[in-house]
């Protein structure tokens, strides 16, 4: 991708390619990641690692692992911007929050890793009756089989304030970006004025590490 982005003709196989047009300047590249593997890819190759957890401690457990390959590979951290993407869903009312928040929580978790539902006492049982919920679209089964502790294993929900505090704390961890992520809220227009305004107050924020 660095070599089509610079212009360059890029070859594998019976493949030539190249781009079409050259970018004024080159975009950074964003490693998505979550387990310890990709999030040391990450580390190793990226311009910046978009770590896909939510809860501030495994954010802070994923800045441990990059920071380590960091220094193995001989890169500055500073060379790397860690980028937190938080699933989201904010109310004054936390029940409407949570009730947002259900699918989405429910494809994270299916998806985690099995260290991930280990850690946090995930049963496989309960983990069958969400996939098989979700699969048939049956959203009020999921309510009925989806804990909320599960739901906040992988999103933040609740109010504005509650989340302003996680993101303090997320920040404080030493990631340079946070990205808000679907739902956001039951009501997804008023949410985004909402973390606009949290944004805005977030930039003017000390960031340390």
């Amino acid at each position: 991708v660095r070599s089509l982005l610079a212009g360059e003709v890029y070859e594998e196989g019976d493949a030539r390619m190249r781009l079409d047009f050259r970018p004024v300047e080159r975009p950074p590249i964003y490693v998505g990641a979550q387990g310890e593997g990709m999030l040391r890819l990450g580390a190793r190759l990226g311009d910046g690692v978009l770590v896909n957890y939510s809860r501030p401690e495994d954010l802070r457990r994923a800045l441990d692992v990059m920071r380590d390959e960091a220094g193995r590979c001989g890169r500055s951290w500073g060379e790397i911007d860690a980028a937190a993407f938080l699933t989201v869903s904010v109310d004054e009312d936390e029940s409407r929050a949570l009730q947002a928040a259900l699918p989405y929580s429910a494809y994270i978790l299916l998806g985690s890793s099995q260290a991930f539902r280990e850690k946090y006492g995930v049963r496989d049982e309960d983990v069958a009756q969400i996939r098989d919920a979700v699969l048939r679209r049956d959203w009020p089964r999921l309510r009925e089989v989806m804990p909320r502790d599960y739901v906040e294993y992988v999103a933040l929900v609740g109010t504005m304030e509650k989340l302003a505090e996680k993101v303090a704390e997320i920040r404080s961890a030493g990631y340079r970006h946070i990205v808000f992520g679907a739902p956001l809220g039951p009501e997804p227009e008023k949410a985004l004025r909402e973390l606009r305004t949290l944004a805005e107050r977030v930039e003017e924020t000390k960031i340390e590490g």
